[in-house]
């Protein structure tokens, strides 16, 4: 949405321009943002100028905490190394922990001398973060939404493997692994949809249950295999204490993956529209689609815990270009952009580093 429109129903434009200092995009509380750029900003009300000329003042409760915390990275010098420790610390308190991060090392690199008082508060952000995240995933999966809690158990056993929220995490990332075995053909929604008819697919056939018939599972039993090999690989690499097992895991089940879609390919020619088999090939193929992207991103993450920006992108390109409007790996590959450019390793910061990934 341009400036002028979103501005126009926040607060009431003055006829005056200002020159303005920095260009920014501002994320609104609801989630719309906004382009121009910032005339004067005092901590509780902004001043902000669009492309026309024509200024406007919001005040920070109209903004997110993201749009909260562009300002207050603005309003805060890069070697005041209390005022980037200040901010590291909101940041923990607005749930923001890239960004907290980020500013946890550019209170390092202004002074050296507090690595030690950095390090401790460090520590504390580790386990704050590790707690909420899984009080979140708790919260999601007791809502049914089990891929929500799954990515936030997933950012607990890699970025924050030895806090003691990680043990708990594990063994619910391994609930899931099961449960995702017991229930490999059935339906997700979208899938679900497709299989039974709805949106112009094919009708009859297995319902949300996920019941087919034995001759269906015998005829998809290697795709499936390989399936819960995957399944499998992926919990030994997210609980692997070494990260050269992690990768070779990961490695591994995208390998598996390859086979099961051409076990899955094999027997396409069997199918005859809306019969039994191509209702559950379009159910096979949700499956392996969800959790080739559930790997590529496990993999990507792995190597950017290393840093290694570069294999990062490399993995989560290639699931694109098998499927280009992936939504989780289009994030992905921004959420790689953005380390990259911040250098962001995760949570080994300072010397303390007993809180962040598992070793090689």
């Amino acid at each position: 949405m341009r400036l002028v429109t979103s501005l126009s129903a926040l607060a009431v434009f003055v006829s005056l321009a200002v020159p303005a200092s920095a260009q920014v995009t501002l994320e609104l509380a609801s989630g719309k943002t906004i382009e121009g750029r910032v005339v004067s900003d005092d901590g509780a009300e902004v001043e902000f100028e669009g492309k026309d000329g024509m200024t406007a003042r919001l005040k920070y409760e109209l903004l997110s905490p993201r749009g909260q915390l562009t300002l207050r990275a603005l309003r805060t010098p890069d070697r005041d190394a209390k005022a980037q420790l200040a901010l590291a610390e909101w940041c923990v308190t607005e749930r923001l922990y890239e960004q907290a991060r980020l500013h946890f090392r550019k209170a390092l690199d202004a002074d050296a001398s507090m690595t030690e008082e950095i390090t401790k508060r460090v520590a504390v952000a580790r386990k704050t973060a590790s707690k909420e995240l899984l009080t979140r995933a708790k919260a999601e999966q007791k809502a049914g939404k089990d891929a929500d809690a799954r990515k936030l158990l997933t950012t607990i056993v890699q970025e924050l493997p030895l806090e003691p929220a990680a043990e708990e995490a594990a063994r619910l990332l391994a609930e899931h692994t099961a449960e995702r075995k017991q229930n490999v053909m059935k339906p997700r929604a979208s899938a679900g949809r497709a299989a039974s008819g709805e949106d112009g697919g094919a009708r009859g056939g297995a319902d949300e249950s996920g019941q087919w018939s034995a001759d269906v599972l015998d005829t998809l039993k290697p795709a499936i295999d390989l399936y819960h090999k995957m399944l499998d690989a992926n919990q030994t690499g997210l609980t692997s204490k070494s990260q050269s097992t992690a990768i070779n895991s990961f490695e591994k089940s995208l390998d598996d993956g390859k086979k099961a879609r051409k076990a899955v390919d094999k027997v396409r020619g069997k199918a005859v529209a809306g019969d039994e088999l191509s209702q559950a090939l379009v159910v096979a193929d949700d499956k392996l689609a969800e959790i080739m992207a559930d790997t590529r991103i496990h993999l990507s993450d792995a190597y950017l815990l290393r840093t290694s920006y570069n294999q990062a992108t490399e993995v989560v390109n290639a699931g694109l270009a098998e499927d280009p409007r992936n939504e989780r790996l289009l994030a992905q590959r921004s959420r790689i952009t953005s380390a990259a450019s911040n250098n962001d390793g995760g949570w080994i910061i300072g010397v303390g580093r007993g809180g962040g990934r598992r070793g090689r």
